[in-house]
């Protein structure tokens, strides 16, 4: 039947250009002078127009082509973006905007042409690569516009809203605070209302003033680019670039309704233990968490004020911090390495360690956020973060070198395919690593459980459960409370794509939200000149953040994969798969696919499941969710206006 298709086409084409020779020929004279060279030119041409775009041949090679171009582009992009990020100043912001527009011109170019051939695919095989190679860079340049002089007032509004997040600080007392990491660090370890306030207060005002109108801007660019592509919105462009889910918007809410009865109990446990540690602030014990006491300039994760809420604070408390205070920054990526090594995967290469940023220099201004980087060339794969001397800093390494290791798992796939399943994938990899690296056997073997053993410490095997519960509170303040957050800032962008949300009433919806899934109030009065959302790197940058909540669902369904390969018996929670060749090995076939699969056929090479579920991760807290159930069972679980 193909092949009578093709015929039939092919017999359709012969008429066509035997026409556009006749017509040639007949309307136009050929002089003496007149070279037929230049006749025969003229009619090759437009023979070629009339056949071009049409065989799957032909777009096998145009992708070759496209294929080595696409590398060299990104790693342009990526060396531009780079070099601004590790030294921010304007002559490199500049050469980043003019890397980001040639990007677009060039990316514009090809996807007028890979259109093309999509529109002829009917005629390549069934299941040809190739279709699925042209789709997904079609849909990964939702942003790419015809329009010059809006890509470049795109990029360059874009820019301005980046430069607001990375320069805004505070300054107290001679003193200059930046995000990273004097004010991490307050937030963190703070104890004084006040100064947490002031704190999380003068990071917004920083912030959300000068970035509201170059937000709204950006909104008001993205979706009008999007609708150019052929989707109603940006929010819809993401969600197709990113994900390949036709329900996604669905799954996200049902995810999150399986893990709300344990997010809930969590809240009213902490928000009893904030009331005891802060009495007569007017903690309402029915109400929301005041945003600003969490350990967290966002409220996302809570696992910084583990001490004010460790259910048995008179058994033996684990301490990391401590033993790292004699680390060097290379050391902690060191064992880093070594984990991701004895699993059989790959050491970081020396372009790795020559070009990575791993502390903040004192030299120059920078983006200290944490991020990895494929610059599509060979071995160069870096990071950029300013680490510190902390168990958080060290998760952030491991979440880091996991996207390195995708990089590096996958750099032999086409440029097209060179990046995760789904965008969710990619952030699940170093977090499901941490969740072996976190546990006491793991850390006691790294010599870095320091055990501090207060008085009454009797070493009972009740003691043992108590310790279990201590280390399960302590991953659910980090896992369980960033679930609502994860799921409510892409909730609350796509509403602001759609429209369903004004500029004057961004920041009112943004709080009716986190109320309603966080159950977080604001500590001070918000008002529509107010815009605390762009306080959030991810926001100010516009980086799709539901990817975050999926990869916190899905790194539990890796971790039991990997643990069943490795061997283990026993609670989810102690499984470490530190050196278990097996268990890396499973890890690698996910890895090595890159996007060349769709993501539930990548799912299923792991963990013979098709669909992000929430099984492992209940099963992993289930201990906690238990005795949370028995610790509030005089509490109010859940806050007024939530339904």
């Amino acid at each position: 039947m193909v092949t009578q298709t093709r015929s039939l086409l092919m017999s359709s084409r012969l008429v066509k250009i035997f026409l556009v020779v006749s017509l040639v020929a007949m309307t136009r004279s050929v002089a003496a002078d007149d070279s037929i060279d230049a006749f025969l030119e003229e009619v090759k041409e437009l023979v070629s127009r009339e056949t071009e775009f049409t065989s799957e041949t032909d777009a096998k090679e145009w992708l070759a082509r496209t294929n080595v171009a696409l590398a060299e582009q990104n790693n342009k992009a990526a060396t531009a973006s780079f070099n601004y990020a590790t030294n921010i100043t304007n002559e490199n912001r500049q050469k980043q905007v003019a890397a980001a527009l040639a990007m677009n011109r060039w990316s514009n170019a090809h996807v007028i042409q890979a259109k093309k051939y999509l529109s002829n695919s009917n005629n390549f095989a069934p299941g040809s690569d190739v279709i699925r190679q042209l789709k997904i860079f079609v849909q990964g340049e939702p942003f790419v516009s015809k329009d010059a002089a809006l890509s470049r007032k795109l990029e360059e509004t874009s820019s301005k809203l980046q430069v607001v997040y990375t320069d805004a600080h505070l300054t107290k007392n001679g003193k200059t605070y930046y995000i990273e990491p004097e004010l991490t660090e307050i937030m963190s370890t703070s104890r004084d209302y006040d100064e947490l306030l002031w704190a999380w207060l003068g990071w917004r005002d920083a912030i959300g003033p000068r970035a509201k109108p170059l937000f709204t801007e950006v909104v008001t660019m993205l979706n009008l680019v999007s609708r150019q592509n052929g989707f109603s919105d940006a929010g819809e462009a993401w969600r197709v670039s990113n994900y390949e889910f036709d329900n996604i918007e669905s799954t996200t809410h049902d995810l999150y309704e399986e893990v709300r009865p344990l997010y809930e109990q969590l809240h009213a446990y902490v928000r009893r233990k904030l009331i005891q540690k802060y009495p007569g602030r007017g903690i309402d014990p029915s109400g929301g968490i005041p945003a600003h006491l969490l350990g967290n300039m966002w409220g996302q994760q809570w696992d910084s004020i583990m001490d004010v809420v460790t259910p048995y604070p008179l058994v033996a408390a684990d301490n990391v911090t401590g033993p790292l205070q004699s680390y060097t920054a290379k050391r902690m990526f060191k064992m880093a390495e070594d984990f991701f090594k004895s699993i059989g995967l790959d050491p970081m290469t020396s372009t790795f360690w020559n070009k990575s940023m791993i502390e903040k220099p004192r030299d120059r201004h920078v983006d200290c956020h944490g991020s990895a980087t494929d610059f599509f060339k060979e071995g160069d794969y870096r990071i950029k973060m300013c680490s510190v001397r902390t168990g958080e800093s060290l998760n952030t390494i491991h979440h880091e070198m996991g996207h390195i290791q995708y990089f590096m798992q996958y750099h032999r796939q086409p440029s097209i395919y060179r990046t995760g399943a789904n965008a969710a994938f990619h952030e699940a990899v170093g977090d499901t690593i941490t969740l072996s690296v976190k546990t006491p056997g793991h850390l006691r073997a790294m010599g870095l459980l320091k055990t501090e053993k207060p008085k009454g410490d009797s070493g009972s095997e009740n003691d043992e459960y108590k310790k279990d519960i201590n280390f399960l509170m302590k991953i659910a303040l980090e896992k369980i409370a960033f679930l609502p957050f994860g799921y409510m800032i892409d909730r609350w962008r796509w509403e602001v794509f759609r429209g369903q949300v004004t500029p004057e009433n961004y920041n009112r919806r943004w709080w009716e939200l986190r109320r309603l899934y966080q159950g977080l109030i604001p500590p001070a009065r918000r008002t529509q000149n107010d815009f605390d959302p762009a306080a959030k790197f991810h926001v100010s940058y516009f980086i799709p953040y539901i990817r975050y909540f999926f990869s916190f669902i899905g790194q539990f369904q890796f971790h039991e994969a990997l643990c069943k390969a490795a061997g283990h018996t026993g609670p989810l929670q102690k499984c470490d798969i530190y050196r278990s060749k097996k268990a890396g090995d499973l890890l690698k076939s996910l890895l090595s696919l890159g996007g060349s699969k769709p993501w539930p056929e990548s799912m299923e090479v792991i963990t013979g499941q098709r669909k992000f579920k929430t099984d492992a991760i209940l099963e992993y807290f289930k201990p906690l969710h238990d005795w949370l159930k028995r610790a509030n069972a005089q509490e109010h679980v859940g806050w007024k206006n939530h339904h």
